[in-house]
């Protein structure tokens, strides 16, 4: 590609042109820095002025912070144009040129978008699913309502162990027990081992489930379609060799062979399989063992001195090796002599049908396992939301699953769509005609493909732009080149790396992509520093970033600062390092919530009172701080003890005299607190209220921080979700979600995350650490298996097989999989480096050779290392330090409770029962309305309240970026709750309705979305109480959280709705009047509580409008 300025930029401009061009059907690749999101919100002002409503336009993202970054866009175009703002640059000229038509069709339609934003249909690929399968749930097999699981795994899990339950009742002749028989010897008939890899393939049913389900007794269609992708794999690798600019002097090699005697004929044959023998034969004569070109040919390969095949033969390996492509080469003939023989794969076939049989039952278990959980996998939804679509007997029209029809479609993040999510947009536009006036726009990045293990595919978006067609709709393909977020000396650095590194040319089954460069927007300036680390690096690169992190805050104390990391692993040591140095810091899903000591001990205390004989569990909760026995009690309590439960020895030993003075004061706190909760029949019924009385009876809350407390509620809240009727059914279950949670983050100027949560994020300063840490060696699968385009290549492990074919198609699949993981890798340090707005830094650990500095091999750092040779030419390195990591305290980190401790009770700050004679809001209601007008309004007060409980659950649930997820999962609740608080039916729809359009203008809006996405002392629904003005006041606060040192006290209010532009005013002056008192009340209460002043405000989802009450 011609990088020359001028040139991308006017390519630029003419491709976005293109992009927003709706009589097209577009694909665009997007770097990173390019507008992609502007560019898909102008895409869609242009669909919608050609629709007559507005959900004729359906854009598809794959996460919940897109769609809505994506809405909060188009709504900011179209208030723009209404309001008038003239634009200032050729972009945003673009944008009011694209919105004016829209807002004209507008209001000629009565669409009234910007106050009905939810009629912009804009989904994530998820919630696309749900809500087609949702349309026809007969079709789809989804009935009366299902849930999501969020965590299949332990699902997958279940059905594993029903599989292997099941072997007993069959038949010992059955042809799938015996296939199940034959399974299990290949992992050892070890059952542990066989279930990881069965629950990856449930993972990624919807690639191999066609396969399997639609086979008859003894068809081998798994088979046949791996000897298929095996068969086109082969004839692509000899195609590239054939088509060489060094084959030449490939078939100079195949001649002097053929003259030698080694080779049937001379030259090189067609592509053909049958011809792959001469291809591994040729190979095998260039390459060495060790895997580089040979030097010369020998009598050993049989050549011998002094022939002319000899002569011939080793001029063509010189000429090889002159060839500034030698990197090239080499790895061209090494794919082609790994190539087994296609013929002799009885080994691998006969595994395959074993594994076919065995899925094919599997499937059946995991159907059983969901209708017991009442919920599926998204891999189901999306396999029923594709049911839907195209129903049992082929293609269905769109008109008779919706009230509308959909005229165009966007699809974003197109880089990272599974095989699944491209047959779902092939059903979506199946029907489409050229001339029909539709449309289809993908956009994705194929260099910011790092999804692989979450079975995202680069291949298909490579396979789509040089396919250009999605179906029978024709594509036409553009590049962007211009960025406008990094400064010139960071692109500039990006493209002289990544053109060097990144391949030539794509590559399908190695899963690599080609370099695109950019071209820099934002001017001149841009810093990128490397520092080289001698030796050993990780304290060092700690300490290092630690100075840069306080030198950047220091002169720039208004910019933004993130240190990425590969590993969370690669942390321990950075947070250490900002600790001493004393800088503010954030982790960002780093800390796993299970190695927090505050939550091991709850959970040992859950573990514990659910099963009385868990003697670790036992001790866990008797070391607690917050129990605080000492060794020697506990030695009382243990020895000589080996059965029974130590409740009971607790017990005992209470009546006898061993124990200290003290040690049977904490043991008989422990006991009161949970006999206590034990005689609340409710509370006991359900071991998350009962462990969480009991922790906070023993005061538990004292032993913990701001940050542990928050991490210690989900670990209940997450343990209500795992109970079924109030008991945990499956602990191991419960340990697994738990290990998918993470620590709650702090407040700090520094942000550190991994690269992979830090895509779709930049920042003005980048530290990325870890980079030369090589990827640790892992254990030969189980399994190798590579999805391609033609089928699955699928083949076990060597060691179980026994044959060379067998043994040479295992490896290739392997090295296929290390090949599109290196590619990966590379793909992460590209996304990496282009989040730094204005300075990029690089660590790196080096080692010293004669020809100057190199970073340990296999790293990510390596991959890159030539293109930087003439940076780190000129840089001295800093000398690495290994410093042993300190010994782990044995003590508990936070000291035990005084045995005589009792729980404060603050004059403000405590919660009383409720009672009708304090709650301030009837006292509000008494003054203003008078006795019994609460009855009145049933409709309004119903919306009111599950608006209330709406957004608790969004804010609780991962703020307005998990809105649509939350949403699908609480609809039915919603409904329940209404007709509970006395919703008349025939309104109900109407209510439900209102809410989630409430709902939905809070997670859009500037005001909602910055109440929801606090997280410094975030609370919803929040109870607490005081005495005030000679009462007690109950107050309930709707939303509270802390910012700039004073705590933000928010309440709801979902009147306004019909309050004309000229009324609003007067009427929030009205509603601040009406609810000022009550509100200064509960500031009251919750300045004691939270021990900071306090600003109150009413928030009106109506408008997005936050209105302040005078204190």
């Amino acid at each position: 590609m011609n990088t020359n300025h001028d040139t991308l930029i006017s390519a630029d401009a003419a491709a976005r042109a293109i992009a927003i061009d709706v009589t097209r059907s577009v694909m665009v690749k997007a770097p990173a820095g390019s507008g992609k999101t502007t560019l898909l919100a102008q895409r869609m002002l242009a669909a919608l002025a050609t629709v007559n409503d507005p959900e004729e336009v359906l854009a598809i993202t794959f996460t919940n912070k897109a769609a809505n970054e994506m809405r909060a866009r188009v709504l900011d175009f179209l208030q723009r144009a209404a309001d008038g703002v003239e634009p200032t640059n050729d972009s945003e000229r673009v944008t009011a040129q694209l919105a004016g038509p829209v807002l004209a069709r507008d209001q000629e339609r009565g669409w009234d978008v910007l106050r009905n934003p939810s009629r912009l249909r804009i989904m994530t690929i998820d919630s696309l699913n749900s809500f087609l399968a949702g349309l026809a749930p007969i079709v789809s097999g989804l009935g009366g309502g299902v849930g999501i699981e969020e965590r299949p795994a332990r699902l997958y899990r279940d059905a594993v162990i029903a599989l292997v339950d099941e072997m007993d009742e069959l038949a010992e002749d059955s042809d799938d027990r015996q296939a199940l028989t034959r399974l299990l010897a290949y992992s050892s008939n070890r059952v542990e081992s066989l279930i990881p890899l069965l629950r990856s393939m449930l993972a990624r049913r919807d690639q191999w489930m066609a396969l399997v389900m639609g086979r008859v007794s003894d068809s081998d269609a798994m088979v046949a379609a791996s000897h298929a992708a095996l068969a086109e794999l082969a004839v692509s690798r000899v195609e590239r060799v054939r088509g060489a600019a060094w084959s030449g002097h490939l078939a100079d090699i195949a001649a002097a062979a053929h003259d030698a005697g080694l080779l049937e004929e001379a030259g090189l044959p067609d592509a053909y399989t049958h011809d792959i023998r001469t291809y591994r034969t040729l190979a095998g004569l260039c390459l060495t063992k060790t895997g580089g070109l040979r030097k010369r040919l020998t009598a050993s390969e049989g050549f011998p001195a002094g022939k002319v095949p000899t002569v011939c033969a080793n001029a063509a390996l010189a000429a090889l090796r002159e060839r500034t492509d030698e990197a090239d080469i080499v790895q061209a003939l090494r794919d082609v002599e790994m190539l087994p023989d296609l013929d002799a794969l009885d080994g691998a076939d006969g595994f395959a049908l074993d594994l076919s049989r065995v899925l094919y039952r599997l499937c059946a278990h995991l159907q059983v396992v969901f209708q017991r959980a009442g919920a599926i996998d998204f891999v189901e939804m999306s396999m029923r939301a594709l049911s839907t679509v195209t129903g049992a007997g082929g293609q269905i029209p769109l008109a008779e699953r919706m009230d509308y029809l959909i005229s165009h479609i966007l699809l974003d993040e197109a880089q990272d769509t599974s095989a699944a999510q491209y047959g779902l947009l092939l059903a979506l536009t199946g029907a489409w005609t050229p001339d029909d006036a539709r449309s289809v726009f993908i956009v994705g990045d194929p260099q910011q493909s790092i999804y692989s293990f979450r079975e995202a595919e680069v291949r298909l978006f490579v396979e789509l732009w040089q396919r250009r067609t999605l179906g029978d709709i024709s594509l036409e393909t553009v590049e962007l080149a211009a960025n406008f977020r990094s400064r010139a000396g960071i692109i500039e650095f990006c493209n002289e790396m990544f053109s060097r590194s990144f391949p030539t040319d794509d590559d399908l089954f190695a899963g690599s992509v080609s370099y695109a460069p950019s071209v820099a927007m934002r001017g001149e300036g841009g810093v990128v520093d490397l520092e080289l680390i001698n030796g050993e690096a990780g304290e060092t690169e700690a300490q290092r970033a630690a100075l840069i992190a306080a030198d950047l805050i220091a002169r720039s104390p208004d910019e933004s600062i993130a240190v990425l990391v590969r590993n969370r692993a690669d942390v321990r040591r950075i947070v250490e390092a900002f600790k001493l140095a004393g800088v503010p810091y954030s982790c960002q899903d780093i800390d796993p919530l299970a190695k927090s000591d505050a939550v091991r001990d709850v959970v040992g205390m859950i573990r514990a009172l659910w099963h009385y004989g868990d003697r670790v569990a036992w001790g866990t909760l008797l070391r607690a701080p917050w129990v605080g026995l000492s060794w020697s009690d506990f030695l009382v309590l243990t020895k000589g003890r080996t059965h029974g439960s130590l409740d009971d020895a607790i017990r005992a030993e209470l009546m006898g005299s061993s124990l200290s003075d003290e040690g049977r004061a904490r043991l008989n706190r422990l006991t009161a607190a949970m006999d206590a909760a034990r005689r609340d029949a409710p509370l006991a019924g359900n071991l998350a209220d009962f462990a969480e009385a009991v922790w906070l009876a023993l005061g538990g809350p004292a032993c913990v921080s701001l940050t542990e407390a928050e991490d210690v509620r989900q670990v209940f809240a997450l343990l209500r979700e795992s109970l079924i009727g109030g008991q945990l059914e499956s602990p191991e279950a419960f340990s697994e979600a738990l290990a998918g949670l993470y620590a709650a983050a702090g407040a700090g100027r520094v942000q550190i995350m991994t690269i992979h949560k830090a895509k779709g994020l930049e920042f003005d300063h980048v530290l990325l650490a870890g980079l030369w840490r090589a990827p640790r060696n892992s254990d030969a699968p189980l399994l190798a298996y590579r999805h391609t385009e033609h089928g699955l290549l699928l083949a076990p492990a060597v060691e179980r097989s026994g044959d060379e074919a067998h043994e040479a198609y295992y490896k290739t699949i392997l090295a296929m999989n290390r090949r599109a993981a290196d590619a990966e890798a590379l793909r992460v340090l590209y996304v990496a480096a282009t989040r730094a707005r204005e300075r990029l830094v690089i660590f790196g650990a080096v080692s010293t050779s004669d020809s100057g500095y190199f970073p340990p091999r296999g790293s990510m750092l390596d991959k890159v290392w030539p293109s930087l040779a003439t940076r780190v030419a000129g840089i001295t390195a800093h000398a690495g330090q290994d410093v042993p990591e300190p010994p782990r305290e044995l003590e508990p980190l936070s000291p035990r409770l005084p045995v005589d401790w009792e729980c404060p009770l603050p004059l403000l700050g405590y919660v009383p029962p409720e009672s009708k004679v304090v709650s301030p809001s009837e006292l509000v209601v008494r003054e203003s309305l008078g006795v019994g007008a609460a009855e009145d309004g049933v409709y309004e007060r119903v919306v009111g309240t599950c608006y209330h409980e709406l957004m608790e659950r969004v804010a609780k649930r991962g703020g307005p970026d998990q809105f649509d997820e939350v949403l699908n999962k609480a609809k039915a609740p919603l409904a329940a709750s209404m007709r509970h608080r006395g919703m008349p039916e025939p309104r109900l729809m109407e209510a439900m309705a209102r809410v989630i359009e409430l709902a939905r203008r809070t997670v859009t809006g500037v005001n909602g979305r910055r109440i929801l996405s606090a997280t410094e002392g975030a609370r919803s629904e929040e109870r607490v109480a005081g005495y005030v003005d000679g009462e007690w006041v109950s107050a309930i606060i709707d939303r509270c959280f802390v910012e700039g040192g004073r705590c933000v006290q928010i309440d709801y209010k979902t009147s306004g709705a019909g309050v004309s532009d000229a009324e609003w005013d007067a009427f929030v002056a009205s509603e601040v009047a009406i609810y000022g008192r009550q509100q200064r009340l509960y500031a009251q209460v919750l300045e004691g509580a939270a021990r900071m002043p306090v600003d109150a405000y009413l928030y009106f989802p109506e408008r997005d409008f936050l209105a302040t009450v005078p204190m």
